[in-house]
This record gives structure tokens, sequence and C-alpha cells, in this order.
């Protein structure tokens, strides 16, 4: 396994992350190994309740929502300890990939606690997150944000 070898699950999303970006035609990007993985949640880290001066910027739950404004957005991930240039660097993350779409989902899977494994996998279309090509790198996120 990853351990016996001193390879941690960190290294492992890293190196994963990395290839991934790499593959889909980005640059490469160097890893260094070593990370430690952690033993359990850090109760510090989304406890408390965030807001600036916007309504959309209130922060209360442990993942982001989809509502919040920019504002919400850089208390979110500077709380979690991400820079301004950390958080809009993984924001592009959002250029690559696909996402589950609830549309069309039976309602069976769409009621509290029944979202299960088997609802996601058959889940009725994957759509990309904001490209036109989910499976290239590109800068198409940021500016479509600009728009």
């Amino acid at each position: 396994t990853g351990k016996q070898m001193g390879l941690s699950f960190a290294d492992c999303i890293a190196l994963a992350g990395a290839e991934s970006v790499e593959f889909a035609g980005g640059p490469r990007i160097p890893i260094h190994l070593g990370r430690k993985d952690a033993t359990e949640a850090d109760a510090r880290k989304r406890r408390k309740v965030l807001q600036s001066s916007t309504d959309r910027s209130l922060v209360d739950t442990t993942l982001p929502s989809a509502g919040l404004d920019s504002d919400g957005l850089r208390l979110y991930f500077g709380a979690l300890g991400l820079s301004e240039k950390e958080f809009v660097a993984l924001s592009g993350a959002h250029d690559l990939g696909r996402h589950v779409t609830l549309l069309g989902m039976p309602k069976s899977c769409l009621k509290k606690g029944s979202l299960t494994r088997e609802c996601l996998e058959n889940a009725p279309v994957l759509m990309p997150f904001v490209a036109e090509e989910p499976d290239r790198f590109s800068n198409i996120y940021y500016k479509k944000l600009l728009k």
C-alpha cells in the first residue's frame, strides 16, 4: 500500500490532481512528497459563522454554498487558511470535469437522506461544469466570470 512506501493519502491526491491537469493539456506541476494525513477533522476550522457586508456572504455551513458571492467565498476559503491566490487557483478547477445534474432524477433519490451512490451513478446526465470541452485545460472559467 501507499503507507508502506511512505506515501500518504494527501500525497496521492496531490499527485492525481497534478497528473489530471497535465493529462488535460495543462502545465506540468511538480509535486513534493511528504504530506501527513490527518487522523481526524479539525473541529476549529468550520465552527464560526462569518459574514461581510453583503447578504450573500453568509458562511454558516461546512461546505461553501452555491449562492455565496465573492466576499463569502473569500471568507470561507480564508477561514480554511487559503490565500487569495490559492483560492483563485482552486476556483479554476471548475473549468475541468463534469457534475451530476439532479434534473430528471427519480423523486425517491431527492428525498432528504436518500441520495445514494446508486442514485448518483445512475443519474440521467453528466454535464460540464462551465467549459464546452470539460476534458481540456483552459481559462474559459475565468473568461466567463468576467462576462
